[in-house]
């Protein structure tokens, strides 16, 4: 089959060159290159690079080497073929004397650059850069579809994004809800503990009187019984007492009653004795009396 030069070289003839020999940067090589790739939207274009004889002098050629892809090919070729629509061609080389440019041969590149120093080409079978045509089309589809893959998956990652700030959002605010309710179960909590701490204190309070009030209770009622069991036995005293004198009473009276019956010649020492007796007697009576209202009074009061 037929090779082409590889990477794709366009060879520029008939440019200016100066006493050095330099037309790189600003100069007339720059200037046409540029305004090419703006003309026709060029995105492959690698360098340019003079060509010099073997004595280093400039020839007025130079070398447009394109990226070694299928685009560059096809920009190479359209840029080839603009200068031929534009007599500007191979054939216009040493017709005209303008500027002029064609897609380089191997017999070209072998002739100019043999041994591949200059732009470091080499050859390839046509048929293989058509066929790369195809598989710059697959991997571009399949790039385009790794792209699309791509882009779904952005959405789905923003969409879970979206729903997770969402769910963020709503997990904050129910954190905020629940500190809130937190805040405020503590502050209830803490106002129950210090009611139930003041009423505990003041149950405390009242439990100690209590057993204050019982303790003074039980002393009064432990001296209400020594008391009460002091007068019983004082009552029984009295008691006793109160049987001794009535007993003395009926032995005066047994006394009285004997001098009564013998007592009619009494003399006057006898009754003076009886008039003794009596007095006696009555001292005795009002003793008993004051003895019975005093036991009397007592027993009211108990």
């Amino acid at each position: 089959g037929v090779n082409t030069v590889w990477p794709p070289v366009v060879i520029l003839a008939n440019m200016p060159n100066n006493a050095e020999g330099t037309l790189i940067g600003n100069g007339p090589l720059k200037g046409l290159v540029n305004q090419c790739a703006r003309d026709f939207d060029f995105h492959s274009i690698d360098k340019q690079v003079m060509y010099y004889d073997s004595h280093g002098r400039p020839t007025g050629e130079a070398f447009v080497k394109f990226q070694p892809t299928y685009a560059g090919y096809i920009e190479a070729e359209d840029f080839s073929k603009f200068l031929q629509r534009n007599e500007c061609g191979r054939e216009a080389r040493w017709r005209s004397g303008k500027k002029c440019g064609w897609l380089a041969t191997v017999e070209d590149m072998r002739r100019m650059d043999f041994n591949h120093k200059r732009v470091k080409w080499t050859t390839k079978p046509l048929s293989e850069v058509r066929d790369m045509h195809m598989t710059e089309m697959r991997k571009a589809e399949e790039m385009k579809q790794e792209r699309d893959k791509w882009q779904d998956n952005a959405k789905q990652i923003a969409l879970v994004a979206l729903e997770a700030e969402d769910e963020n959002r709503k997990l904050r605010l129910r954190h905020e809800s629940m500190q809130v309710d937190l805040e405020e179960h503590r502050q209830t909590s803490r106002r129950i503990a210090e009611e139930t701490e003041r009423r505990l204190g003041k149950e405390r309070e009242e439990g100690s009187r209590l057993q204050h009030a019982k303790e003074h209770l039980l002393g009064e009622n432990e001296r209400l019984q020594q008391r009460k069991e002091a007068d019983g036995s004082r009552l029984i005293q009295l008691k006793r007492q109160n049987e001794k004198a009535v007993a003395d009473l009926r032995e005066l009276r047994k006394q009285k009653d004997a001098i009564r019956r013998s007592g009619m010649e009494l003399d006057d020492m006898r009754l003076k004795e009886k008039k003794a007796l009596d007095e006696r007697y009555a001292k005795e009576m009002e003793k008993i009396d004051e003895l019975y209202r005093s036991t009397e009074k007592k027993l009211n009061e108990q």
